[in-house]
């Protein structure tokens, strides 16, 4: 769940750049939780709640966008962090995914 849920996030803000946009994040480990903190692409610039209900808006802005739109990207996301005791945070520059951190022979289990 891990794996989709990090490549589906990273492919979704990778396609909604626009061509030669610089993208930049960073992972941290906070506190008993990791968070992966990503640049907010221009193409993404609309009301926080609308990137959660938008299906259609976005891709019209250019090519490369996600297939069943990018509302339906980010509420995927979501969900799967909700499913993780993860979030998705949306602030106006930046999208920042948070998850419980796995330590030790925890995190060998977690990758079987």
């Amino acid at each position: 769940a891990l794996e989709r849920l990090l490549s589906r996030f990273l492919a979704f803000v990778v396609a909604a750049a626009e061509p030669g946009e610089r993208i930049t994040g960073r992972a941290a480990t906070e506190g008993d939780r990791v968070a992966l903190d990503m640049d907010r692409p221009a193409r993404l610039s609309v009301p926080d709640g609308a990137l959660f209900d938008s299906d259609d808006e976005i891709e019209a802005a250019g090519a490369g966008g996600p297939l069943l739109g990018s509302g339906f990207g980010f509420r995927l996301a979501r969900r799967l962090a909700g499913e993780l005791g993860g979030t998705l945070s949306v602030g106006p520059s930046r999208l920042t995914l948070s998850l419980p951190a796995v330590v030790g022979q925890g995190m060998e289990q977690a990758a079987h």
